[in-house]
């Protein structure tokens, strides 16, 4: 395969990237218009490792299926994003989280504590006395965001924000692969 052809395909692979919405908001990635655009970039991909592949170039095959399947990857975790925001403390939910492990993102000024409680099935984090605990942090640990991990095995629950002392916080739980 000649150093165009590659040129062009990691150009193509970039450009798929870059459209599926893979590093924007996850607020805008589940649209209908930016599922179609991912749809249409995973396309093209398939089309250049298949051309590569007719062409028995697996230097160019192997890196585009990676491409397609990390792709796929990020878009199916954004579109399962729960996220909420809020001025004081609340009980959230209702809220089924289906099985899997979550990264659970908050941004804060001040001081936040979230818990998971479950109502059916088994959720939650953490060990010990605060095992809901999914977040438990002070003034200024979420002002760039803050991270903690929620694990389901398929439950229904409430989320409690606790200890909220600044007016706005923002809370995203997004599943982990």
């Amino acid at each position: 395969m000649s150093v165009a052809r590659v040129l062009i395909v990691l150009v193509a692979l970039a450009i798929a990237v870059t459209v599926t919405g893979v590093t924007v908001a996850q607020e805008a990635a589940c649209s209908v218009d930016d599922l179609a655009d991912t749809l249409t970039a995973l396309e093209s991909l398939v089309t250049d490792a298949r051309e590569a592949q007719n062409e028995g170039d697996a230097v160019i095959v192997i890196p585009a299926i990676q491409a397609i399947g990390d792709i796929a990857l990020q878009v199916i975790a954004q579109c399962r994003s729960l996220a909420w925001e809020g001025e004081s403390e609340v009980v959230l939910g209702p809220v089924d989280i289906p099985e899997g492990f979550y990264r659970a993102r908050v941004v804060t000024e001040g001081y936040f504590s979230a818990s998971a409680i479950a109502i059916s099935g088994e959720c939650g984090s953490g060990t010990g006395m605060y095992p809901s605990a999914f977040l438990n942090l002070s003034a200024g640990d979420a002002s760039q965001g803050a991270e903690g991990l929620v694990v389901s095995e398929g439950c229904t629950a409430l989320i409690e924000i606790e200890n909220v002392s600044e007016p706005s916080w923002t809370l995203e739980l997004t599943e982990i692969g």
